[in-house]
């Protein structure tokens, strides 16, 4: 869900009460995509725009679904910023690679929220 939040400021807000709604030391987790791994393969006919308002914000046609959404690709420096702004206690992201997967262009972040468990 984290992709599909338009602007920096609504996914702090959301991630903002991901972390409100945690219990002392409790985790969350994501999946998202990874900009500079996933661009480059989206066919540049179905991309409808692109980093408008933000830098990583598309607006896709989805040729199976016969539907145009919004999305956000992101950076790892983005995430940790986004689980700063947010207020959780600590942030790790791997790429799905990283923990064995095949593909390499996803994000997989934990976020811990502050307190003991």
């Amino acid at each position: 869900m984290l992709a599909n939040v338009p602007s920096h400021a609504g996914r702090v807000a959301l991630l903002r009460e991901v972390r409100r709604v945690l219990r002392p030391g409790g985790l969350a987790s994501y999946s998202v995509h990874d900009d500079a791994r996933t661009r480059p393969g989206l066919d540049a006919g179905d991309v409808r725009s692109a980093d408008t308002p933000e830098r990583g914000d598309l607006v896709l046609h989805e040729p199976r679904e016969g539907a145009v959404r919004y999305v956000h690709y992101f950076t790892r420096d983005e995430l940790d910023r986004l689980a700063g702004d947010a207020g959780f206690a600590s942030s790790t992201v791997h790429r799905t690679s990283d923990l064995g997967e095949l593909w390499d262009n996803v994000f997989v972040g934990v976020l811990r929220s502050q307190g003991a468990p």
